[in-house]
C-alpha cells in the first residue's frame, strides 16, 4: 500500500486497508494488487505510463487509474483500451448505473 500511496486516490487506499483484495459485483470485479500487473502494462502498449492496474475483471480486463485521477480499461482480448472517466469516486458510483456497466464491461 505504502507504495502506490501517492500514485491512487484516498478513496482506493481506504478499500485496501479497510477490505483487502477480493471481488465485488458477484465476482465481476476483483481488487488486485497492482504488482500482480503492472508488468502487463509495462509491457504492451499503454498509453499512460504511469497507469497502476486496480481491477481485474472476470474477463481479464485491466482497469487502471492514471496520474491518481483517471480510470481506464485495456480490454486485452481486443488489444484496445479506453477512458472510462475522471474521479475514482465517481467511478465507484457509476458501477450501480446498467447503462455505466453496458458501455464498458459487455
Amino acid at each position: 500500500m505504502n507504495k502506490f500511496k501517492n500514485k491512487i486516490s484516498e478513496t482506493l487506499l481506504k478499500i485496501w486497508q479497510n477490505y483487502g483484495l477480493g471481488t465485488s459485483m458477484n465476482g465481476y470485479i476483483k481488487v488486485i494488487n497492482p504488482d500482480d500487473y503492472q508488468s502487463i502494462i509495462d509491457n504492451t502498449y499503454f498509453p499512460y505510463k504511469d497507469a497502476v492496474p486496480i481491477f481485474v475483471t472476470a474477463f481479464g480486463d485491466i482497469i487502471t487509474l492514471e496520474s491518481g485521477e483517471y480510470i481506464s480499461i485495456m480490454y486485452l482480448r481486443y488489444g484496445k483500451c479506453e477512458l472510462m472517466l475522471k474521479d475514482f469516486d465517481f467511478f465507484l458510483k457509476r458501477l450501480a448505473y446498467k447503462s455505466f456497466l453496458n458501455e464498458f464491461f459487455l
